[in-house]
């Protein structure tokens, strides 16, 4: 066996060397799979046909369309848009609108489909095609209405990548806009003829709890409209031979709510209520709370007052309130202060 003298400056080097050629060879070994199983799809099917995963949009994406009705200039950004599966569904729809989208590929070929997919359905003029990874493309903070992104985020080139992509993404919408993200993870990969288990062709392969981790703790303070976590399963071409591909596929979407604002600070208000008690204490709670049970249901809320209903309020009542998370001070729905 030979062991190498990390005191050994060259030898050091030459391993961290090494390694980052192994990870390197390796991500380009799952991007030329996954280019060719890509290739063989667009292909083999046409948009909209039946016969692949091409012939309809994702029905979480879909179910977005209404959300935007009477708005004008609506601005898009597709992350591994493909030949257009799910972005043209959107350009359709608001096409009349002034309607743009930002269509991010890899694939030079998903884009030149996607350009003709364009024509074919009259929406040339909303589709802007752009060949790039994912991690090499810079999003304008404020910028979109709506970032979606439907399995393609798994194949950023690296986690570190793919944590700052997310981030990227939570700045880049605009008040009032939405996340719609599909993202794959715990997969595995076996040969279909023998069994064998086979490396999974993904970047990015994040336990699913952690994943949800993540996309909550990314996009705190979101108003979440979806999260599912769904195992799929499904044959995929691997060069010459074909996997049996299992994973937890993770849906997120959230609306980026613009956050109400104290009168006195300008800080982050947070809903609740102002609880007086029947024994006249007065505190603040996120929820509504029981009082004939006595103060303890309180037990850790804040106490804001100990004296003889001083607001003058009605014992053992719910008042809908919201704190500011910046000077403390709560201010109730008719505006008057505690």
């Amino acid at each position: 066996m030979y062991y190498v003298d990390f005191r050994e400056e060259e030898s050091y080097n030459a391993i961290v060397l090494y390694a980052k050629r192994c990870i390197m060879d390796n991500l380009l070994q799952i991007r030329e799979n996954e280019r060719l199983s890509h290739v063989e799809t667009y292909n083999s099917n046409g948009l909209f046909e039946e016969g692949s995963w091409l012939h309809k949009p994702v029905k979480t994406v879909t179910d977005l369309l209404p959300y935007f009705r009477g708005k004008k200039n609506l601005r898009i950004l597709d992350l591994g848009c493909g030949v257009g599966r799910n972005c043209i569904a959107f350009a359709k729809e608001y096409k009349s609108t002034g309607c743009t989208v930002d269509c991010v590929d890899l694939l030079s070929i998903a884009i030149e489909k996607l350009n003709r997919n364009a024509a074919t359905h009259g929406v040339t003029q909303c589709i802007n095609g752009i060949v790039k990874a994912i991690e090499d493309y810079e999003i304008e903070e404020n910028r979109y209405d709506l970032i979606m992104s439907v399995s393609a985020l798994e194949h950023i080139d690296s986690e570190e990548s793919f944590k700052d992509k997310l981030a990227q993404i939570s700045a880049g919408i605009r008040n009032g806009g939405i996340v719609c993200l599909v993202i794959n993870s715990e997969v595995t990969e076996k040969d279909k003829a023998t069994g064998e288990p086979m490396t999974a062709q993904f970047e990015v392969n994040m336990a699913s709890e952690e994943l949800q981790r993540l996309l909550k703790e990314t996009f705190s303070g979101w108003r979440i409209v979806k999260e599912t976590l769904r195992k799929q399963q499904y044959d995929i071409p691997r060069g010459e031979k074909t996997a049996d591909l299992t994973t937890n596929v993770v849906t997120f979407v959230a609306v980026k709510d613009e956050a109400e604002r104290c009168p006195y600070c300008g800080g982050e208000m947070k809903n609740g209520f102002v609880c007086t008690t029947v024994k006249s204490a007065v505190f603040w709670a996120e929820e509504k709370t029981s009082f004939f049970k006595g103060p303890a249901v309180l037990e850790g809320a804040e106490v804001l007052a100990k004296s003889t209903n001083p607001l003058n309020y009605v014992k053992g009542s719910n008042l809908p309130a919201a704190k500011c998370e910046n000077c403390g001070r709560i201010i109730l729905e008719n505006m008057q202060e505690k």
